[in-house]
């Protein structure tokens, strides 16, 4: 079931990099396992690799979702944090963190904003998390 529900996300994932609408990503995976349950089959064994499944839709014009704009917001805070820096080595202003703290926030704030992209475009809708829940406790 591990594997199953890991093939679910990745293939999220890899449709999202396609830039397909949030209905179509919720429609494609609910195929998906109606078609695995109906056979009883691995998503792996009926469609192949995620990616190379994913590969197969046409991809959409860029749009930018939650994950990205939350990175970007991150990239801009560490040039804020930067710029006022900077400018207090100038003498323009006061200095908004040691060089230290400024390390550190960038790589907080860098590796927490990758990582909150990477996971809000791998999660899965929620009808699908409540079937893949529901299999789970059968299976045991």
């Amino acid at each position: 079931m591990g594997d199953t529900k890991s093939y679910y996300h990745s293939l999220a994932f890899h449709l999202r990099q396609r830039h397909l609408p949030e209905a179509e990503v919720t429609r494609i995976l609910a195929e998906v396992h109606e078609l695995c349950c109906e056979g009883e089959i691995a998503p792996a064994d009926e469609f192949g690799p995620a990616q190379q499944y994913a590969a197969q839709f046409a991809q959409r014009k860029r749009r930018y979702d939650v994950g990205t704009l939350v990175f970007i917001g991150c990239v801009l805070v560490c040039g804020v944090i930067t710029l006022m820096n900077v400018l207090a080595r100038l003498g323009v202003g006061d200095r908004l963190l040691p060089l230290g703290l400024a390390v550190l926030a960038y790589v907080v704030l860098l590796a927490g904003g990758a990582a909150f992209a990477i996971g809000h475009g791998r999660r899965l809708p929620r009808e699908l998390r409540r079937r893949l829940g529901q299999q789970a406790e059968v299976a045991r």
